[in-house]
């Protein structure tokens, strides 16, 4: 599905688009994973407590890597990026696919859909602030 753009004024905010699109392209490949999200993240989802701040963000995602057969894979761009008009801001929904073994040694997949809200630092570089991740489809 192309990526849907409901910008004000695309010639300003273009390149920001585009940054934060091989953001998250590049967040599959990534070795250290931390680089994508705000110092003070804040990360919601079905069934799990919140995370607050990158720390914890690193904690789960370590813990993640220990389920057995886990795997999460995000599609290569958002469905939708708007960004503010001052260029400050930018929510995106985007989707992933979450694969892992039970134990009784099945292999279960279901989808997510995420609300994404992402700000620029002090460096003015893109940062994923907040995240909402819900079920797209029941784990099967």
């Amino acid at each position: 599905m192309p990526v849907q753009i409901a910008i004000p004024n695309p010639l300003l905010l273009h390149s920001d688009e585009i940054k934060i699109q091989t953001k998250t392209i590049k967040y599959e490949t990534v070795t250290n994973p931390g680089y994508y999200w705000a110092d003070d993240v804040v990360i919601m989802g079905p069934g799990a407590p919140t995370i607050k701040g990158k720390k914890e963000f690193l904690k789960m995602f370590s813990n993640m890597q220990n389920i057995p057969g886990f795997n999460m894979t995000w599609n290569k761009q958002p469905t939708v990026i708007e960004i503010s008009m001052d260029g400050q801001m930018v929510y995106l929904f985007a989707k992933n696919k979450v694969t892992m073994t039970d134990s009784a040694g099945t292999v279960r997949s279901g989808f997510d859909q995420a609300v994404q809200v992402w700000k620029k630092d002090k460096e003015r570089n893109w940062k994923a602030e907040v995240s909402v991740m819900y079920p797209d489809e029941t784990m099967k």
